[in-house]
């Protein structure tokens, strides 16, 4: 196991300080600030260790200043996953599931945006859906029904939001094709096309 000062310089060296203030950089600040944990984590806990993840867990927690610092600080956790979670928690606003299914239905490409980061854009979105319906849903079958209406209005979005008329027909064309590739007759198990 690694001495208390080597494990401290490591949380120095990678998490950044934390403070929690409001504003408009908060989220890259969560986001810094939990990936440095990550780094940690996988940097000294090469195997589980439940001396060691409370060691590193209260050298983190150090990283932490002010209002941060005074909501986590007095708080247990298990593991960096937990610590992780519970700043997210406290300092990540979440949309609901309709405010995110409103955005994706909104985008379009912008006049200057490649395809490619376009999709990317909506990805984001459809990531951050996803990570809600889970939250929001236990049962399985309705995160099923939830994840594929997601992800098929998310493909709707991005074919209809596309400048380009041509790529916008030949992404419809290959939907159609593919529809029509899986359309099954359910007696002979063969491909009707």
């Amino acid at each position: 196991m690694p001495a208390l000062l080597e494990i401290t310089q490591i949380v120095n060296a990678f998490v950044p300080t934390f403070f929690g203030t409001d504003g408009p950089d908060l989220k890259s600040e969560v986001c810094r600030f939990i990936q440095g944990c990550k780094m940690v984590e996988k940097e000294l806990l090469e195997e589980p260790n439940a001396e060691l993840t409370q060691t590193i867990i209260k050298c983190l927690k150090l990283r932490l200043l002010g209002s941060a610092y005074l909501r986590i600080a007095g708080l247990e956790f298990g593991s960096v996953d937990a610590l992780c979670n519970q700043i997210k928690k406290f300092y990540l606003k979440k949309r609901n599931i309709d405010q995110i299914r409103e955005q994706i239905l909104s985008c379009k490409q912008n006049t200057r945006e490649t395809a490619s980061s376009f999709g990317d854009r909506i990805e984001v979105l459809l990531h951050e859906a996803l990570d809600t319906i889970t939250i929001q849903w236990e049962d399985e079958s309705s995160q099923k029904v939830m994840t594929d209406d997601f992800k098929r209005v998310a493909v709707k979005t991005f074919i209809k939001g596309l400048r380009d008329r041509a790529l916008r027909a030949r992404f419809i064309d290959q939907q159609k094709r593919r529809v029509k590739f899986l359309n099954c007759d359910s007696r002979t198990g063969r491909r009707n096309f």
